[in-house]
């Protein structure tokens, strides 16, 4: 598997210096990957693109925690 080097978990490496062990991090994102929503509260104020952008963003972090 390669991660890519725009990733979370190479930000954080190299914004923390490395301090970290690596696979403390990579745990760290997996538990940040379940702890993120499956699903968008509704709201009659919010408009369908509102709900469609929300779930691209969850994608876009998915993606690139690691």
């Amino acid at each position: 598997m390669s991660i890519k080097k725009e990733s979370f978990f190479f930000y954080y490496l190299k914004k923390t210096g490395g301090l970290h062990d690596p696979r403390f991090v990579i745990e760290m994102i997996k538990l940040l990957k379940e702890w993120l929503p499956d699903y968008t509260v509704d709201n009659p104020d919010y408009s369908d693109e509102y709900y469609i952008g929300q779930g691209d963003y969850k994608q876009f972090l998915m993606d690139n925690l690691k």
